[in-house]
């Protein structure tokens, strides 16, 4: 669904449960922000509707737009503007995961793309800029995402999305308003590690993949590389594998992880990484970032 059809019948985003509401000005938009500080890896859970004090409808059923960060909800609704200004605001993308190689269309989501001034629009994922970016609306822009692998040859854990126009940067420091984007295969934790606590951890790649994820310790900014798979393996000492060749028919694998309840680890760490096994024969895949959490 085009963002510009939803003018007329203006939209609700939603984030994660821990959100507050905030609204956002616009002559042409009647948009409502929920946002919230993003979870470890970029992805909130447990999706919520927040509803503008002066909705008039009622919500509609389906996700208008699903980004890392915000889900985006049809509906009738009015808002009070409380941020005024034409510089850019990012929601999200969708799909909001490509591959390292890049390559891949997205749609951008956001507010300011078309105000007075604002000239081109540019993109930039992880501070690398995208290519092809066509503004659709002011709502609404495609691109074709970059290329993006660290000094190791894997992924980056997440991303973050920026839009630029001629009236400045969306994602200033001073804001909370940043989206974030995947590059798979990634393996991200959607909460804290904490003693006694269970921790859910999700693995991402494409379809038709499987998964092997192991568990052990880092030399920071070292990796090993393993031909033919791409990328290094990062976990070097003592490593286990705990989730062994997985296969994920829809390119997305949830799994918990229990933290014992044991005060002594608090302060800890423990690195985890993952192998997406595209073919065995021959052995093709990729390597994913490597996740470290500090057990709390």
């Amino acid at each position: 669904m085009r963002i510009a059809c939803i003018l007329a019948a203006a939209a609700s985003l939603a984030a994660g449960a821990t959100s507050h509401a905030q609204s956002i000005a616009g002559s042409e938009s009647n948009v409502v922000l929920a946002h919230g500080t993003p979870s470890a890896g970029g992805r909130s859970t447990n999706v919520v509707s927040v509803l503008a004090s002066s909705t008039v409808g009622q919500m509609a059923a389906g996700p208008a737009a699903t980004s890392a960060s915000y889900e985006l909800q049809t509906g009738v609704s009015w808002m009070i503007p409380q941020v005024a200004g034409d510089q850019p605001i990012v929601f999200g993308a969708t799909p909001s995961t490509s591959t390292k190689d890049g390559g891949k269309l997205v749609r951008i989501f956001g507010y300011n793309f078309t105000a007075p001034g604002a000239g081109a629009l540019s993109v930039l994922f992880g501070g690398q800029p995208s290519t092809g970016t066509f503004v659709l609306s002011n709502l609404e822009a495609t691109t074709v995402t970059p290329g993006q692998v660290t000094s190791l040859g894997n992924p980056p854990p997440s991303a973050p999305l920026v839009v630029a126009t001629g009236n400045g940067l969306s994602g200033a420091p001073d804001s909370e308003l940043q989206a974030s984007f995947l590059y798979e295969p990634a393996l991200v934790a959607v909460d804290h590690a904490q003693v006694g606590k269970r921790l859910q951890l999700h693995f991402f790649s494409e379809p038709g993949d499987s998964l092997v994820l192991v568990l052990g310790q880092t030399i920071p900014g070292f990796g090993a590389p393993v031909p033919p798979l791409e990328g290094s393996a990062e976990v070097l000492i003592n490593p286990q594998t705990i989730v062994p060749f997985a296969p994920m028919p829809n390119g997305h694998f949830g799994f918990p992880i229990n933290v014992p309840n044991d005060p002594v680890l608090a302060g800890a760490s423990i690195s985890l990484q993952g192998v997406s096994i595209t073919s065995l024969f021959p052995l093709d895949g990729a390597f994913s970032n490597a996740l470290t959490l500090t057990i709390q």
